[in-house]
């Protein structure tokens, strides 16, 4: 219930005005309002589905082709477009956590997917969709696991992420889309699949800054706490004749080492 809680909790402020008041400024960009972010997310996943679709129905295909497009090619974007729109609602923020775990091992498949395609259509497209597929895993992992039972059961921490920083991964990210893309647009031959690709593109990276805007939440709250304490502190040592245990061990070590001073 308390994981509920703080999911939902979570929600609440991630998609709030006031969430990401990145470095106390008084006006944040748009890239770091996650509330827009999601926002345009949900918008490049419809104009993906319709351009897809739409990119069938030109080409003369049938019904039946279009439906296993939608449920085969597109079920990433259907599961990834559900999960944005649930997000802002009050089922969203109930199961929070449980579709962030949802996302995690539907990313898993893909990367399976990914796999599979080097291995029969060897090519640079196919690799570095690889690479970005597995970056992505982990990035997904580090990020949308750290409150959920998972991090702790499998001691995910061991895997000692926290050493690569929350911009690495986004500028890793983005790079290796943007030369999926090149790559792309060079094989492509018609407009349809060219605007396909860029909106494609912009998804990813649009899905890398909202990892990086949780990310951004999750640090900023444990800091909290210890910035908090020591302004206590701090204000407790000002107040006359109020001696907390911490501020008495501090006065402790600080006479003890002027005595060692004098008697040197």
């Amino acid at each position: 219930m308390e994981n509920v809680f703080q999911g939902k909790k979570f929600v609440l402020y991630f998609l709030s005005k006031e969430a990401f008041d990145l470095n106390d400024r008084k006006e944040k960009e748009w890239y770091d309002d996650a509330n827009i972010v999601t926002s345009l997310l949900i918008g490049v996943l419809i104009l993906i589905l319709i351009i897809s679709q739409a990119f069938a129905i030109r080409h003369q295909m049938g019904i039946d082709y279009m439906l296993r497009s939608l449920f085969n090619y597109n079920t990433v974007y259907v599961f990834f477009l559900t999960y944005f729109i649930l997000l802002k609602t009050k089922v969203g923020k109930r199961y929070f956590q449980l579709m962030n775990v949802i996302l995690i091992v539907l990313e898993v498949l893909v990367l399976f997917g990914s796999i599979l395609n080097v291995i029969q259509f060897f090519g640079l497209g196919t690799l570095f969709h690889l690479i970005m597929n597995v970056v992505l895993l982990t990035y997904m992992s580090y990020v949308l696991l750290r409150e959920t039972k998972i991090w702790e059961l499998f001691h995910l921490e061991g895997l000692q992420l926290h050493l690569i920083k929350n911009g690495q991964f986004f500028t890793a990210l983005s790079f290796i889309n943007i030369i999926i893309l090149v790559i792309e647009l060079i094989n492509s031959i018609e407009f349809d699949h060219v605007v396909l690709k860029l909106m494609e593109c912009i998804y990813m990276i649009g899905f890398a800054r909202y990892l990086y805007l949780y990310q951004e939440y999750q640090e900023r709250k444990e800091q909290q706490p210890l910035e908090e304490k020591e302004e206590e502190w701090e204000a407790t040592r000002e107040i006359p004749g109020l001696r907390t245990e911490e501020v008495a061990k501090e006065e402790k070590k600080n006479t003890s080492k002027k005595r060692k001073g004098e008697t040197k």
